[in-house]
């Protein structure tokens, strides 16, 4: 039986969904009856299409029914998938990819929402998209995802062909980009997520910058939802600030992947440029030159953690900075930071930095007039994010750390030796006894991955250590915490695999 002739007995069909591989459907299942039905449809309004092109006869069948398509069609969605070692339609010659699509598509003033997906080891070619573009001319919805492109010249079939988009999704892995800016605008569009590499965001062409935020800067005034996420980070945003300045009625801004800058969030004018947003998400971080050279300097010249106030209160003052100007944003609802702060500022206690950040803040307070009841250093790290221990949390973590220094110092020198029923019990569902414990301590510091005392290795093998990590709960192990060291030659990073209190 020939499930699809269900769609010439069902005139209320509205949704049609089917997935095609070779052991269900072939061509000669999309007869021209079927075909027919299709085209002819009166109340179908929403297609899903999923192919796999691991058969000859596929890219027939796409043909098929992109040729069929029903007049009343708002919304299609297509997800392509082929094997490596397969051919796909799309990769003949240029000319004969050409002539079978040229003429294939009628236009469609209906459709709305167009949904393209590929996958990672099968990719929708542009072709296809740029003329399932120039087809429908009212497009208000476009999602691309994973698609086999040529940056600029498809994105600017995009600007060209539907002027009238609102909702705008773009995957894709990379590609080359760009060499030539983009031409035009999308002044109705309305809400935007990126998810691209950096040279996407952060191309640059010759001397001049062309990115896709320069594209979202000239849709201005009708703009209200920003996603962007770099795969693999990205150098500076400032490009991106400076590109949305014009979206004065954004609501909602994410950047993920690219870490800004400390000091670019605390000059950013929130409330100048960005009066009405609603959501603010990003990832914060200081400049690299001060994640770790302050506490090795201070460290290095003292013996001790000290010399760093004049960079933990640098720090605070911008963080007061931005603090005062989202506090600013009247219609601001969620804000969602993820803090890098170098390992100076971390390893600070409680008492240390809610005075200086109550420094600056009475500092502003003195400069405004009829200002309000004194904000205490509690409430920027809460509506900020942020978090320090206070001094009983760090002596309760050395404290465990001394106990883990003497269980170690205590182990059995010889691994012959019979250990006590005490000694033997299994701790958790990682270690049976500490045997495996003692090898493994052996190991990390053979490595260099160290259980530090505030200052030096258990095993007394002479690196020196300066880090930050969590408490760790009674009888919990913890994997993966870092922490910084210093040897005669150069600066290493490594993880601290297990913690035991």
């Amino acid at each position: 039986m020939n499930a699809l002739r269900l769609v010439q007995q069902n005139p209320g069909l509205r949704t049609l969904e089917f997935e095609h591989c070779r052991r269900h459907y072939g061509l000669s299942h999309f007869d021209p009856q079927v075909l027919a039905a299709l085209s002819k449809h009166p109340s179908l309004t929403k297609i899903n299409i999923q192919l796999n092109y691991n058969h000859q006869d596929n890219s027939q069948i796409l043909i098929a029914i992109l040729k069929h398509l029903p007049d009343s069609l708002q919304e299609l969605e297509f997800r392509a998938q082929w094997d490596r070692n397969s051919v796909s339609p799309w990769t003949s010659s240029e000319d004969s990819s050409r002539h079978f699509l040229e003429g294939i598509l009628k236009p469609n003033r209906c459709l709305r929402r167009l949904t393209i997906h590929g996958t990672v080891t099968g990719r929708t070619p542009p072709r296809v998209i740029l003329h399932l573009l120039k087809t429908a001319s009212q497009l208000s919805e476009l999602s691309l995802g994973l698609i086999a492109w040529e940056g600029e010249l498809l994105l600017q079939d995009v600007v060209t062909a539907c002027p009238s988009l609102e909702v705008l999704s773009l995957k894709n892995q990379g590609s080359q980009w760009p060499n030539r800016p983009i031409i035009g605008s999308l002044l109705s569009l309305r809400d935007v997520s990126l998810h691209m590499g950096p040279e996407f965001v952060f191309a640059t062409c010759g001397q001049e910058v062309h990115t896709i935020t320069e594209l979202l800067g000239r849709s201005g005034p009708s703009l209200r939802t920003v996603h962007i996420s770099v795969w693999n980070g990205g150098p500076s945003t400032d490009v991106i600030f400076l590109n949305l300045k014009p979206c004065t009625h954004l609501t909602s801004l994410w950047i993920e992947g690219s870490r800004v800058p400390l000091w670019t969030a605390s000059q950013v004018p929130w409330q100048e440029d960005f009066p009405h947003l609603q959501v603010l998400k990003l990832s914060v971080q200081e400049q690299e030159d001060d994640c770790r050279a302050h506490a090795f300097k201070a460290y290095k010249e003292t013996g001790r953690l000290e010399g760093v106030s004049e960079h933990a209160r640098e720090v605070a003052l911008r963080i007061c900075a931005l603090f005062r100007s989202l506090k600013a944003l009247k219609d601001l609802q969620e804000v969602s930071l993820k803090w890098d702060l170098c390992a100076t500022v971390q390893s600070l206690s409680q008492e240390v930095i809610l005075p200086v950040l109550a420094s600056h803040l009475d500092d502003n307070d003195d400069n405004q007039e009829g200002s309000a009841s004194p904000t205490t250093g509690i409430e920027v790290m809460e509506f900020l994010g942020l978090t320090w221990r206070t001094l009983a949390e760090i002596h309760a973590q050395a404290a465990s750390y001394k106990k883990l220094n003497e269980a170690w110092l205590m182990r059995p020198r010889d691994s012959q030796t019979r250990k006590p029923r005490s000694v033997q019990r299994r701790h958790g569902s990682v270690w049976a006894d500490w045997e495996a414990l003692g090898n493994d301590l052996c190991f990390v510091c053979k490595q260099r991955d160290l259980y530090r005392d505030c200052t030096r290795c258990y095993c007394d093998c002479g690196v020196e250590v300066y880090g930050d990590m969590e408490t760790a709960a009674s009888g919990q192990w913890y994997s993966n915490r870092k922490t910084y060291l210093k040897t005669g030659k150069s600066h290493h990073r490594h993880s601290l695999k297990h913690l035991w209190k």
